[in-house]
């Protein structure tokens, strides 16, 4: 994600307009999907309040990354949400020894 901002400053310094981009891996999860990986990866346990979608709720959102990849020419690194969560997790470990 910083290398989509990195890119993001240059097209604006470069006189590209302001965009909203999405960035993501394209494929969907559901919350409970992302809780269990969360889960598996951490350690940790974490408690979930199930209950049923509200009236109004998408059944699925993907963040198409297409706009992102023409535009600014970024490319995602990982597409694993298992990755994704690990190295998320991995950097708030670091961030959160070197200030405590």
């Amino acid at each position: 994600l910083s290398n989509a901002h990195i890119l993001a400053l240059g097209y604006l310094f470069n006189g590209g307009k302001s965009e909203i981009f999405n960035l993501g891996n394209g494929k969907g999860y559901s919350v409970l999907e992302v809780i269990d990986c969360i889960r598996k990866v951490t350690g940790k346990k974490i408690s979930a309040i199930k209950a049923k979608r509200r009236i109004g709720d998408p059944a699925i959102l993907i963040g198409g990354v297409k706009k992102a990849e023409e535009l600014l020419g970024w490319k995602q690194k990982f597409s694993d949400l298992e990755i994704i969560i690990k190295t998320a997790w991995d950097w708030h470990q670091r961030l959160h020894k070197d200030y405590l």
